[in-house]
């Protein structure tokens, strides 16, 4: 019997004007920062197309992201600049 992975896509939102890969030992890695990305394509119950969701994401354009693992979902209901989402309203504000 298959089991059936959810994964999602996301439409990485972040934008860079340096380079986006890691050369170490020749071997070239993606890298990975906090960032920002908006779901394209889900077939996860936890995240549907067009949420918002921010993580430890790849330097790409899209990123699949099995099971969505390591990614919260945004509520921007209040239209903030999503950059806050990396700062004061983002990972750090759930440190107690």
């Amino acid at each position: 019997m298959q089991q059936h992975l959810s994964t999602l896509l996301l439409h990485s939102l972040q934008t860079s004007a340096f380079p986006a890969v890691l050369i170490t030992n020749s071997v070239v890695q993606p890298l990975n920062s906090g960032g920002i990305g908006k779901v394209v394509a889900s077939n996860s119950s936890s995240f549907k197309e067009g949420d918002l969701v921010s993580g430890m994401l790849e330097w790409a354009n899209y990123i699949v992201v099995p099971e969505g693992k390591g990614l919260t979902k945004i509520d921007n209901s209040a239209g903030l600049p999503l950059s806050y989402y990396l700062g004061v309203l983002g990972e750090q504000s759930h440190i107690v």
